[in-house]
């Protein structure tokens, strides 16, 4: 038989004999393998997507009270000038809204943008901003981990049966405010305190604030101004430290402390004096405890509620941090299998110390229980959104791909094969391969996401092929003689390099994409390290595990040496007797119980030896009946050495201590003196002595054997009755197999015969016509690249997973309840439709998470169907029929868009830019590009950038009329401020709380353009109304 491996270096046929001859060392290397993949896998973090790092830096500052003209004007545009020479920055845009600026810039990618971030700083350092700019500008970094994993809504009990809409107006305000504050001093402060949650925002319902509502008419009669009275209140309510006071040996540490208790405290503070009076504050104003003013509103499924949008830290488990929260605020969660896996991961946690541990458990329990104490009684929460739930479902649709994927690779491996042994060896080379692609995981810091599943998924297609080319190879080989061993390495070594180069091609055509710049190299990395570590595993496994196992022949139980009573009846059934499997099993029990009282009486002979062997000097020294007497205390001697190496000496009572001791200490003196009279010598005392000392060793080392023995041939009829067991399993289902894949197995040989026949009539047929064939390629090969180049082309899909998100914005300067009003008819009719689940929605915007297209006139609608497996295929026409309904119900002047989730996006997927300096004339072009694009096929929900503008007053003073009262126009304009949108002097403090002191004019004083008109702004007699010193 020619050697057909002159493409395999001696090495490496080296290595494949070595792995073939070393099985015991091949396996121990690869179970080392399996658990070290198995502890990579339990480490490994799970999130939605790969970490991405955006080269986009946003400068967002406030301006408040400023229309989106003076912010473009007077501070973006100087912002612009000054960081448009930041380097590395390859493109700089704003977006100026009332109140707001917010100046993108974008890097080129691979910039450090810790670095650039530093820089932009530094510029912001130098820049000087408007005068009645008071906050800061803010730098973020757009980051799509920075989205919140969890949204939970918090709703009050049902109060509908309360009669009178004042009633449940008040209850149901008095139900926002309690849960809103248990909510901000409680549940975002404990949840925050947790491992993996870093941040805890608070939406919605309504704050503690004290309301002072100043009657400006009472204050302008007394003489005293509005800025008086609110000076007045903020030196009032004061606690300040006054430093420290020594006498004598002791150090007091000094406090000014003049607080308000309540508010009726507030009330009697002194504002001022007027012919001579002291003037409270309660003589001027309306004093009482209300809330502030909303400028967000949450509702789920038509009732008001406090939403809570909670944060994870960077490299927090995405789904264990969901599973956190949903177990501690008590929401209820069906487990599937990826949760009750990462369950039976925080049990065994649960065992250690630290993080997870019995303390950490125990910390949970009693902090879900806190927390639901806290809330207000009967509030129900509900999750919004849960970014845990897609990623097991994608981990799912994974795991679901990978077991089908591997099934029906065995199945067809089997149909071909027709061979057991060959399609198990395959199944196990699946596993083992994907276990071991967790360790460089781990070790390049990769997620489990669904790129790298997705790449696993399509590894595990692939990293079959080289185990069936290794396996197919040892087939043949064994088909033309070849022992069992000879087969295996031949095989192995014949298509060793083959198999190599074929896996190193088709790694050299995934790994570069890990290193592509931009946002693909980013997204499609892991998925391109997934497919390259599970091809150099499945290679491993293919080249040392697959010849290894293959070489390995059939365990014969005849053939066994060491055989316990069991193993040696099944010998002569099978090889004396010639009896049938069947008939061997019968005969094991009566013919195995003689064998095993040999065996059991051989055992012993042999294990007294020893003993015996100990007893010889003492019998020819000291004679024949101390040996007996010896004899006698050796099991004594034995049972106490075995209590004594194994027991702890305080089990023992002490008269055992002293029996056992004191008879081998008198057994022992006996024995020398007897030796001494005989005339032994004392060479021969010594040598019995140490007989002595030396049986109740021997004793428990009999005993020891005996158990060990005992043991050893227990474990082996147990071993040797499960391997019968599984044998008559095997012949059962092969028997089984055969009968009922005989007639599938004979149409598959048929359908395979005529399919190869037919090929080899159609191959030289093809042979014969090679141009004309040849033709007919080049065709379709040009139409097919006609249709590649018709495709779409997008980043990532849109995603379908049974939630999708409705924008809708009124008019701007629409007053935060009116868009309320607006948006729940849009509310209704989403409800209405069978598929929906729930609806949420949130109007407005929380000043703290302020963005360029919310405002009081913006509502975002987030909703949820029903079965979303199933109704994902529906969502697109769920969508359009929506569009429908909403169309007939909703005013003309909303805009009402349709969005999905979108995972790495933060601009739309078509983008239309206009450049100019005249803002009309871009108004202008845009709503012709609009015109022009609203019939293309594809497009959906248009819209312009540029809005209508915010309704304004603007006043414009007379500065020579000021001056001759001695006031500027930055007096007036600070004056208008504190009358309309008030001023915060002070803050009341009550039970660890701080409630904001606002003190105003009376909304019903101040309710027109009109009552503005003739608002006092210089005090006097008589005093000087604003139409007195406007121009306009």
């Amino acid at each position: 038989m020619s050697d057909q491996s002159s493409d395999n270096t001696p090495q490496q046929a080296k290595q494949y004999r070595l792995a073939i001859r070393r099985p015991v060392t091949m396996i121990m290397l690869f179970l080392t393998l399996i658990v070290f993949g198995y502890k990579s896998y339990k480490q490994l973090p799970i999130n939605l997507m790969p970490d991405i790092s955006y080269p986009t830096l946003t400068v967002r500052t406030e301006y408040e009270g400023a229309a989106p003209e003076d912010v473009e004007q007077l501070l973006t545009r100087p912002l612009e000038e000054t960081l448009s020479i930041v380097s590395g920055m390859v493109e700089i845009s704003s977006i100026s809204s009332a109140g707001l600026s917010e100046i993108i810039m974008e890097f080129t990618w691979g910039t450090d943008m810790n670095v650039a971030q530093q820089d932009v700083r530094d510029r912001l350092d130098l820049f000087d901003s408007p005068e009645d700019v008071t906050e800061k500008p803010v730098i973020l970094r757009y980051d799509p981990t920075l989205d919140p994993v969890m949204r939970v809504a918090v709703t009050g009990p049902d109060i509908s049966h309360i009669t009178g809409r004042s009633a449940r107006e008040e209850l149901a305000q008095k139900q926002l405010t309690e849960i809103r504050e248990a909510a901000e001093r409680h549940i975002k402060s404990d949840l925050e305190a947790e491992v993996g949650i870093a941040q805890v925002l608070v939406k919605g319902g309504r704050e503690k604030e004290i309301q002072v509502l100043v009657d400006s008419e009472r204050l302008k009669n007394l003489g005293i101004s509005m800025q008086q009275a609110t000076a007045a209140l903020g030196q009032q309510n004061i606690n300040l430290s006054g430093g420290r006071l020594q006498e004598g040996k002791t150090e007091y540490l000094v406090r000014t402390k003049n607080e308000w208790v309540d508010v009726s405290e507030i009330r009697e503070s002194i504002v001022g004096t007027a012919n001579g009076h002291q003037v409270r504050l309660e003589d001027v104003a309306n004093v009482y405890e209300g809330q502030k003013d909303r400028d967000t509103i949450v509702h789920i499924n038509g009732r008001e509620a406090v939403g809570l949008e909670i944060f994870k830290e960077g490299d927090a488990n995405t789904v264990q941090v969901c599973n956190k929260l949903k177990d501690l605020l008590g929401i209820r969660r069906d487990m599937g299998f990826v949760e009750r896996l990462m369950k039976q991961v925080e049990v065994m946690r649960a065992q250690q110390s630290g993080p997870g541990g019995d303390a950490d458990m125990a910390h949970q329990r009693e902090l879900a229980e806190t927390l639901r104490s806290r809330l207000p009684k009967d509030c129900q929460l509900a999750i919004i959104s849960d970014q845990s739930r897609f990623i097991i479902e994608s981990i799912k649709e994974v795991q679901h791909a990978t077991i089908v994927g591997g099934a029906l690779a065995l199945a067809i491996l089997f149909v071909f094969l027709r061979d057991l042994k060959s399609t198990a060896i395959i199944g196990v080379s699946i596993p083992i391969s994907v276990i071991a692609t967790f360790v460089p995981l781990f070790a390049r810091d990769i997620s489990l996401n669904i790129m790298s599943l997705g790449g696993l998924a399509l590894g595990v297609g692939m990293l079959v092929d080289n185990s069936i080319v290794v396996l197919e190879s040892i087939f043949r080989c064994r088909e033309e003689g070849d022992d069992v061993v000879d087969a295996a390495d031949r095989g192995a070594r014949e298509v060793g390099s083959a198999v190599t180069a074929s896996t190193l091609t088709t790694i050299a055509v995934f790994l570069p994409i890990a290193f592509v710049e931009g946002i693909a190299g980013q997204i499609f990395g892991d998925l391109a390290m997934a497919v390259t570590f599970s091809l150099i595993a499945s290679l491993i496994v293919a080249l040392y595990l697959i010849p290894m196992i293959a070489s390995r022949r059939p365990l014969s139980l005849v053939s066994t040496k060491d055989v316990v009573w069991m193993v040696r009846a099944y010998r002569q059934a099978r090889a004396d007797d010639h009896l049938s499997f069947l008939k061997a099993l019968i005969a094991i029990l009566p013919r195995g119980l003689g064998y095993a009282w040999q065996w059991f009486r051989e055992a012993l002979t042999s294990s007294f030896g020893p003993v015996v062997h100990a007893f010889s000097p003492i019998a020819a020294t000291a004679g024949v009946f101390h040996a007996l007497l010896l004899a006698l205390a050796v099991p004594v001697g034995g049972i106490a050495a075995i209590l004594f190496l194994f027991l702890q000496p305080d089990r023992l009572p002490r008269e055992a201590e002293v029996i056992v001791w004191g008879s081998w200490i008198l057994l022992l003196l006996l024995v020398a003196a007897k030796v001494t009279r005989r005339g032994g010598k004392a060479r021969d005392v010594l040598r019995c002595i140490g007989a002595i000392l030396l049986l109740p060793l021997l004793s428990a080392l009999l005993v020891l054997q005996i158990l060990l023995k005992l043991v050893a041939s227990t474990l082996t009829t147990v071993l040797f009755s499960l391997c019968l067991v599984v044998a008559a399993v095997v012949l059962l289902v092969r028997t089984v197999l055969r009968t009922l894949l005989w007639a599938p197995l004979t149409l598959f040989d048929m359908g395979y015969n005529a399919f190869r026949k037919a090929y080899t009539a159609l191959l030289n047929q093809t042979l014969r016509f090679s141009p004309v064939i040849l033709l007919l390629v080049i065709g379709l090969a040009v139409h097919a690249g006609q249709v590649a180049l018709g495709l779409g082309r997008e980043l990532i899909p849109p995603l379908k997973q049974g939630e999708f998100g409705i924008h809708m914005q009124a008019p701007p300067g629409t007053r935060l309840e009116e868009t309320e009003r607006r948006a729940a008819t849009i509310d209704r009719v989403v409800r209405d439709m069978d598929e929906v689940a729930s609806v949420t929605v949130e109007i407005g915007q929380e000043k703290s998470r302020a963005a360029s297209d919310r405002g009081e006139n913006v509502a975002v609608f987030t909703v949820l169907l029903k079965d979303p497996e199933q109704n994902a295929t529906r969502q697109d026409a769920i969508i359009d029929e929506l569009r429908k309904r909403i169309q007939t119900v909703s005013s003309r002047d909303n805009e009402v868009t349709f969005t999905l989730p979108a995972l790495f996006s933060f601009k739309t997927a078509v983008e239309i830019q206009v450049r100019g300096d005249d803002l009309d004339t871009l108004k202008r072009i845009g709503r012709q590009a609009m015109a022009a694009i609203e019939d293309i096929e594809g497009l959906k929900d248009a819209e312009l950038s540029v809005k209508q503008g915010y309704p304004e007053v603007i006043i414009e003073l007379d500065r020579d009329l000021l001056a001759s009262k001695g006031l500027s126009p930055i007096d007036v304009a600070r004056r208008l401020r504190n009358e309309i949108q008030g001023e915060v002097p002070t803050k009341f403090n009550t039970a660890g709380e701080k409630i904001d002191v606002r003190v105003r004019t009376d909304k019903k004083r101040l309710s027109s353009v009109e009552d503005l008109r003739n608002l006092s702004v210089v005090d006097g007699d008589p005093p000087l109304p604003l139409r007195s010193v406007a121009k306009r």
